[in-house]
């Protein structure tokens, strides 16, 4: 999921340095007429892309074990609460003019939107087909992956090591 999404920013950030500033680095070449508005449509596309692509990760993160269309994609009254209610923001923040000019966000063509609808989605896919592939066809469970098993000796935790982490019961055991 993480290299999906470093992917995803990558791609934004040469594409749109293409297509906006004339170059990969993001250097004034002078190809673009207005340099500082091609700057703030990079900005932008950037913007868009890291909130929407983490939000779309909330989703698919309410349930590590199952894909979330069978859970339901917008089962959790306030996760759909709380995404619609950040979009909204993240919209307003970099469209509204005054706050748009406070972001030093411009307005985009279709094409950069669709470039970001697609990136911000690419990440939420790859981390869907993860969990499908890896998790429910090996049988595994992602709480016990992630769990540990420790034991008391003295005043301390220490991780125990006997049978790959999984510890008798005793009394002495938390």
């Amino acid at each position: 999921t993480n290299f999906a999404l470093m992917l995803s920013y990558l791609v934004i950030i040469l594409v749109g340095n293409m297509w906006y500033l004339g170059n990969l680095r993001g250097y004034d070449t002078g190809y673009a007429d207005d340099y500082d508005t091609a700057l703030e449509k990079t900005r932008t596309m950037f913007i868009l892309l890291i909130n929407i692509a983490e939000l779309l990760l909330g989703f698919s993160h309410r349930a590590p074990d199952r894909s979330i269309f069978s859970v339901g994609f917008f089962s959790g009254k306030w996760m759909n609460i709380s995404a619609f209610s950040s979009m909204a923001i993240i919209i307003l923040m970099t469209h509204v003019p005054g706050l748009k000019d406070i972001m030093r966000t411009d307005y985009l063509d279709w094409q950069s939107y669709l470039l970001v609808a697609g990136m911000s989605v690419f990440p939420f896919l790859v981390h869907e087909v993860a969990k499908v592939l890896i998790i429910q066809r090996f049988n595994l469970s992602v709480y016990e992956l992630y769990s540990y098993k420790y034991k008391v000796e003295g005043d301390d935790f220490v991780e125990d090591e006997t049978n790959n982490g999984k510890t008798p019961s005793s009394s002495g055991e938390r």
